[in-house]
């Protein structure tokens, strides 16, 4: 197999990446990430439907008609879960209506279409047989083997088409969940690869009635190295603000506050113990980004910096290097960005033991893994990392070489072509 980019092609392999944001959301870092390291390799393109960075590394539909198909796609869900009165606790959509720039010359020119996160009305279900191309898909929630939901937590009616959905009220006469599984296997092309980020999430697609036949590898997010790395942690506090002496502890994500899962309410209860039995109000920093202040926030008994959102690699390298622990208390992750970001700057990660999390870090060693949804366990972990400088220090160097020697995107760009290579050499 030919690596570099090239094949039987005899050139460089055209990629066409397909996600619904350019910036927002982890799917999108993700795929912007693996784009940057392809095009040293290939031609790799990114088409997304809502753009809003103006840099030429984002294309998007620029006709009036493809502007009037994403205002109706967006709101098609609304109107569905509306029309079936619905009330769902969690992210959830259809995809009902069609993807409008099927025709699109980037598309049409590929030779792989590679597809991430595609809600938010992007692409419909039924426009799946229409692309004609080799598709590859990254999974970064498990919506395309589900009846509708992002993130199914202990449910697996997935594994039987959602018959039994715990989330939407049974129907005498429509089944909506077990109809959009049926659609989605129905629509998925036979040799579409499924890639999924993690082990944790490639067994759930395998066991999923969607999924089941189809081809599935798992090749982890990446990360630029060279632009998450350690920074001098006094020039990084200095930058924004934090006493040298201080412990801090970092926690961060999007809409970090108000996600519930993220985890907000465990880390509020996490902390309560460590001011309760551990250490002096003066002693400990709290910073989180993602979120705005709360109107009511809890009371941590520390001082809590809120810095709202940051998209910018040099502003988030910052704050990892500023920071001493990393906290992710998240209830479920498929393979999650920011703890990627943290290790690759030298900061340990104390997160609950789930999904992909636990293929990251390495308990003790490079972080702590703390019983899921045990807010004492998490105090403990954050106490364990910040307890030892020397090793802190350790835990530090061993986090950046994990990231380094296995996660670099250099190296996973490389694993994504000599997949496109096995794919157009069939």
């Amino acid at each position: 197999m030919i690596s570099g980019g090239g094949g039987i092609l005899g050139r460089k392999i055209k990629i066409v990446h397909i996600n619904t944001y350019d910036r927002e959301g982890g799917a999108a870092r993700a795929a912007f990430r693996l784009h940057c390291g392809l095009k040293k390799i290939s031609e790799s393109i990114l088409f997304v439907q809502n753009k809003t960075d103006d840099s030429l590394e984002f294309l998007s539909g620029s006709k009036r008609v493809d502007k009037i198909k994403v205002f109706f796609n967006k709101r098609a869900d609304f109107f569905i879960k509306l029309l079936f009165r619905l009330k769902i606790d969690l992210p959830w959509s259809f995809n009902f209506l069609p993807f409008r720039t099927i025709k699109n010359e980037f598309i049409i020119n590929a030779d792989i279409i590679h597809l991430h996160w595609i809600n938010g009305g992007f692409i419909g279900i039924g426009s799946f047989n229409k692309l004609n191309k080799p598709i590859v898909w990254t999974l970064h929630d498990s919506w395309p083997f589900t009846g509708g939901c992002h993130i199914p937590y202990e449910c697996i009616e997935y594994q039987n088409f959602c018959l039994d959905c715990k989330q939407i009220p049974k129907r005498r006469f429509f089944n909506i969940s077990n109809w959009v599984c049926r659609r989605k296997l129905s629509y998925y092309p036979d040799n579409m690869i499924i890639v999924c980020p993690s082990r944790w999430l490639a067994k759930c697609a395998k066991n999923s009635s969607v999924f089941a036949n189809k081809k599935i590898v798992v090749i982890p997010n990446g990360i630029d190295t060279n632009q998450y790395s350690p920074r001098n942690k006094q020039f990084a506090r200095t930058m924004i603000g934090i006493p040298i002496q201080s412990k801090v502890i970092l926690f961060g994500a999007m809409s970090a506050a108000s996600d519930t899962n993220k985890g907000f309410c465990f880390l509020s209860e996490a902390i309560k113990y460590l001011y309760d039995k551990n250490y002096k109000h003066d002693e400990i920093k709290i910073i989180i980004f993602g979120s705005e202040k709360p109107a009511n926030p809890p009371y941590f008994g520390f001082d809590v910096q809120y810095v709202g959102h940051l998209n910018d690699n040099i502003s988030l390298n910052i704050l990892y290097s500023a920071a001493d622990v990393m906290i992710v208390p998240s209830k479920s992750e498929n393979f999650p960005n920011v703890i990627l970001e943290s290790m690759a700057s030298g900061t340990p990660c104390v997160a609950f033991d789930v999904g992909g999390i636990s293929e990251l870090i390495t308990h003790r060693i490079d972080g702590y893994l703390a019983k899921p949804y045990d807010s004492l366990d998490l105090a403990a972990g954050i106490k364990f990392v910040l307890s030892d400088r020397k090793k802190w220090t350790l835990m530090s160097q061993t986090a950046r070489k994990k990231i380094v020697e296995l996660y670099s995107i250099d190296i996973i760009a490389e694993k994504y072509i000599n997949l496109y290579n096995s794919i157009l050499e069939i």
